[in-house]
């Protein structure tokens, strides 16, 4: 919930600035023509000429970063993304039989979700030191969803050495945010949960 009382903070902090800007310089662009029709030299027309432009640049440069701003959350409002941060060693099935607990390489996961649009992204933030776990890779099937792994399937090792769908992880660990379903969750594990 910090987190999103930040993003929250920043965007209202920039939507200030953006509009003072915008205030100052449609002052500066009214006033600086009057200024020209008291200004009879062609030096002074000129000056006035120049700044009034600048003024213009700078308010058709703040319509396109809101416009930027507004296009890059159109995957739903701040408040729908949900964060989360988490250690596992990313891989497919089919790798784990072929790794022994030294190879395995755990990285701290960086989640976002927008339940709104169905997108997630997964991304490698960097290298996490783990003392390494014995791999328990010996069932078939993901404690998650039930689902038996297939030889391509993306997995998760945890620290704890227990192995799940890499979706599933990214679902599990953003739905703890949404109360509604945690009724449905007769196990709700921590999974490594880290400051966001």
């Amino acid at each position: 919930m910090l987190g999103v009382e930040g993003n929250n903070f920043q965007h209202s902090v920039t939507r200030r600035v953006i509009l003072a800007c915008a205030y100052m310089a449609i002052a500066a662009g009214l006033t600086l023509p009057l200024v020209v029709t008291l200004c009879h030299t062609r030096e002074y027309q000129l000056i006035v000429f120049i700044i009034s432009a600048s003024c213009f640049i700078v308010i058709v440069g703040i319509i396109l970063e809101w416009l930027a701003q507004r296009l890059s959350t159109a995957e739903g409002p701040v408040h729908d993304m949900r964060k989360a941060s988490r250690v596992w060693a990313p891989g497919t099935f089919e790798d784990l039989k072929n790794l022994d607990n030294e190879s395995l390489q755990f990285f701290h996961m960086r989640i976002k979700c927008s339940p709104s649009m169905g997108k997630c992204s997964v991304n490698k933030a960097n290298p996490a030191s783990v003392l390494t776990p014995p791999l328990q890779a010996t069932s078939q099937a993901c404690v998650c969803c039930m689902d038996d792994f297939d030889a391509t399937s993306n997995v998760a090792v945890l620290p704890c050495g227990h192995v799940f769908h890499e979706h599933c992880m990214v679902q599990w660990s953003t739905d703890w945010q949404d109360t509604s379903h945690k009724k449905l969750k007769a196990y709700w594990p921590d999974f490594g949960r880290l400051p966001i």
